[in-house]
């Protein structure tokens, strides 16, 4: 039997809500921080007509994946993913709700027509797309380089880092992606990225290697002792790193998918998704 999570549901009627994670070094780090855009600004996507749909658009999402979907200390459904689609759902005047259960259900449920969507950084493989409705890729987990504050100046690529001790997660893509692309680089596998972060602080390595997310709330947070940075420009190698974030829809939903296409650009192109994003995302993931 299929166990489900069931945990609050959020209706999505109201203005933004704030994010919990504020940056620790200061305001004038968002004020120089890259905002991503992941639309053409040539394309244009028409608003299908949905003057005849009356009823809720019905999202899922997973409750413990921080900073996109998670529940927060007042037992709250919130993150990145949340705000999106809120934001989004008022952009075209739609009644939502987004509702979070465990993440091996969401896709089962949406095959269902249990629920319509489902927000929760699923893989955008080639079989999802043969079976749902795909939207826009709205964000990428791009990976990159930490290294000490107080290191030597070195380049990231091959060259720079000929020689050099790198921590990385045994197993991952990121492990796999330096193996293929840093074959003169000492490579250090170790179980868990705590234990990769504590080889840099303790100076066992001279960069770790992993998804600018997770890394850029460690950089920012306690855990580091503000011990180091980001260094070099991101990857986003899709072969390694997937395709990025997008909304998945049943199949057969294409004027909902379309719909919420034309809302995310409209949302880039006003600023709105900017503000998320910057809300989310107090260090630049490029």
């Amino acid at each position: 039997m299929t166990r489900f999570l069931l945990l609050p549901m959020l209706a999505i009627l109201a203005g933004p809500l704030l994010s919990p994670w504020s940056p620790a070094h200061g305001d004038e780090q968002a004020a120089t921080l890259a905002v991503p855009h992941y639309w053409d600004p040539q394309r244009r996507i028409e608003r299908p007509n949905l003057a005849g749909f009356t009823g809720t658009v019905r999202f899922l999402t997973a409750p413990d994946h921080p900073p996109f979907n998670f529940l927060n200390a007042q037992n709250e459904l919130t993150g990145f993913n949340v705000e999106l689609v809120q934001a989004a759902c008022l952009e075209l005047t739609l009644r939502c709700t987004i509702q979070a259960r465990g993440f091996d259900t969401l896709l089962p449920a949406i095959r269902d027509k249990q629920a319509d969507a489902a927000i929760a950084g699923l893989a955008l493989t080639p079989a999802l797309r043969r079976d749902m409705d795909v939207g826009d890729v709205y964000l990428h987990n791009p990976a990159r380089f930490v290294v000490r504050r107080a290191s030597e100046a070195f380049a990231t690529d091959g060259e720079g880092l000929r020689g050099k001790n790198i921590g990385v997660i045994a197993g991952s893509a990121h492990a796999a992606f330096l193996g293929f692309y840093y074959k003169e680089s000492n490579l250090k596998p170790y179980p868990t990225a705590q234990l990769a972060r504590d080889a840099l602080k303790k100076g066992e390595v001279e960069a770790v290697f992993g998804d600018a997310v997770s890394l850029s709330f460690w950089i920012n947070g306690t855990a580091s002792d503000n011990c180091c940075t980001f260094r070099g420009g991101a990857f986003d190698e899709s072969r390694f790193f997937g395709e990025g974030y997008a909304i998945v829809f049943h199949n057969g939903a294409s004027a909902l998918r379309q719909a919420f296409d034309h809302a995310l650009l409209r949302l880039a192109e006003r600023g709105v998704y900017s503000e998320i994003y910057l809300r989310w995302f107090p260090i630049s993931l490029y």
